[in-house]
């Protein structure tokens, strides 16, 4: 129901949000300042606490519980957004192997998708080659949380994605040290 609402307004909030950022730029700008750092901040660790989870989970998915599973569907989603920042607009291509995937645990059937504990965006290449690994109707192995065994994963561990997941933390960085020098160093320049 909130979706069905929201696709419907979601234009007049961010009507309101923009009338909003201009009214404190106008009367209070070291105010706005403040509060767009904020919001960096509170992204910053977020980005970092999401990869510091994400890192943690693929560090342990090393020690689930191996099973066999069965492929069920095996196909490759591609995404294109067009970017017209700057002067030339630009077309990025995202890539994400999707596999659905069955497994049994403690006498109890469930289903997967994650080839990989996090969801990241994957080169052509390596997307197609995930695919290639996964066909349907195969019975690869598949590592359960016994913790959670609704989560699972085909492969453990860091995979050769180790960059994959250290942009996760740069991101983070990034956004926290841009919260922190506008929070105390962005009122300086604002009068």
């Amino acid at each position: 129901m909130f979706w069905t609402i929201w696709s419907k307004i979601w234009w007049l909030v961010g009507i309101a949000f923009i009338a909003g950022v201009l009214y404190l730029a106008f009367t209070n700008l070291r105010l706005l300042v403040q509060l767009f750092s904020f919001l960096f901040i509170v992204s910053g660790i977020g980005g970092l606490m999401y990869g510091a989870r994400t890192r943690r989970l693929q560090q342990q998915s090393l020690s689930w519980f191996p099973v066999s599973g069965e492929i069920l569907t095996a196909n490759l989603e591609k995404e294109t957004h067009r970017s017209h920042a700057g002067s030339l607009p630009s077309t990025i291509t995202t890539y994400m192997p999707r596999v659905e995937y069955t497994y049994d645990y403690q006498g109890k059937t469930y289903r997967s998708r994650r080839i990989i504990v996090a969801s990241i965006n994957w080169p052509l290449q390596e997307a197609e080659e995930a695919l290639a690994r996964y066909p349907v109707g195969s019975t690869p192995t598949v590592w359960v949380n016994p913790n959670r065994p609704q989560l699972a994963v085909l492969e453990p561990g860091l995979v050769g994605k180790t960059t994959k997941y250290l942009v996760i933390f740069i991101i983070g960085a990034v956004f926290l040290c841009a919260g922190i020098i506008g929070w105390f160093i962005g009122p300086l320049f604002v009068r």
